[in-house]
């Protein structure tokens, strides 16, 4: 199991902000699907396949102190029911790798989730 500073590198919080944008766009459920997704997401991150376990409580205290940064530029911090309705959008102190690898990646959800719906309307396997 990592520790919080393996499990929160650029790619997982990527992983986390890019799950809750495409939950959000698609009125799915974030709680109940995050865990799994951040650790089938790290498989590809690390490069070599190790699974680490996250908890929600850990995913909770990353996404609070997301938004707590946000106090720091003298801004109010965010609260958690404008994260949970607006996603990473309201977060403006992310890095620029976050920031497009996490449009970037809700996109890619985004193209799969209409392509499987495609293919469940088309009756296909």
């Amino acid at each position: 199991m990592g520790t919080a500073y393996q499990v929160w590198k650029a790619g997982p919080v990527v992983a986390l902000l890019s799950w809750l944008d495409f939950c959000l766009r698609h009125d799915l459920d974030f709680e109940g699907t995050i865990i799994e997704h951040i650790r089938d997401s790290n498989k590809s991150f690390d490069g070599i396949g190790d699974e680490f376990v996250v908890t929600n409580h850990q995913v909770y205290q990353k996404l609070f102190s997301l938004r707590r940064a946000e106090g720091t530029l003298g801004r109010e911090v965010i609260k958690p029911a404008e994260l949970r309705k607006q996603g990473s959008t309201c977060l403006r102190l992310l890095s620029e790798e976050v920031q497009n690898g996490t449009k970037i990646a809700s996109s890619s959800y985004s193209a799969a989730y209409a392509d499987s719906l495609l293919l469940r309307a088309s009756g296909k396997p």
